[in-house]
């Protein structure tokens, strides 16, 4: 055999390697990210469900915990979980005019590439109450706390954690990321609403 065969040869097999490896990661992406359609539709329909019962309910909640005279309570929820990531300072000073265009960056980022994102512990998980002063999220130290003024942008999302797609809010404030996973829609428009005031 002379050496343009056994080239050609080479060429060949390296060619059919090549398109079965692409072949499987396709395939491997369009699996991943059919689940991550799937979730997301449910989204949307729990977005609209959501905004229908915000607009519509007159629902009045009790908290267990006092507030002070000039806090109302807005919205309160069990069975919140969630993550936070401190950031560092953004340097760029238009940075909020542009989050949705970062967080939109994130979703693709996160849903969309082949990689999982590890959590080990959620860092809060329990109660969610919404003040029209702060947001108190239940963790093992008691309460964290979120003044309303924090809040830059609000955004529902579908996360990837651990390889399982999950419906929530993203919050972006000055200093820290905020993931919630709750399926109660009702929080995004609440905080929509109260974030606008501020």
């Amino acid at each position: 055999m002379s050496f343009k065969w056994i080239t050609l040869t080479v060429l060949i097999v390296l060619y059919v390697f090549a398109l079965v490896i692409t072949g499987v990661l396709a395939l491997r992406y369009q699996k991943k990210h059919k689940k991550f359609k799937t979730v997301n539709e449910q989204m949307i329909i729990l977005l609209k469900d959501a905004e229908k019962e915000f607009l519509t309910s007159k629902n009045s909640y009790s908290c267990k915990y006092p507030l002070p005279k000039n806090e109302d309570l807005l919205f309160q929820t069990e069975n919140v979980c969630g993550f936070k990531k401190s950031v560092k300072k953004r340097e760029d000073e238009d940075f909020y005019i542009k989050a949705e265009f970062f967080l939109e960056k994130q979703t693709m980022k996160e849903n969309y590439s082949l990689k999982n994102n590890k959590y080990k512990n959620f860092d809060f998980q329990g109660e969610l109450i919404l003040s029209n002063f702060r947001m108190l999220l239940q963790n093992e130290d008691g309460f964290l706390q979120l003044p309303i003024q924090d809040i830059k942008e609000v955004k529902p999302m579908v996360f990837n954690v651990n390889s399982n797609y999950q419906i929530g809010i993203f919050l972006l404030t000055e200093k820290t990321d905020y993931k919630i996973v709750t399926e109660n829609m009702q929080l995004y428009y609440f905080l929509k609403k109260i974030s606008k005031e501020d």
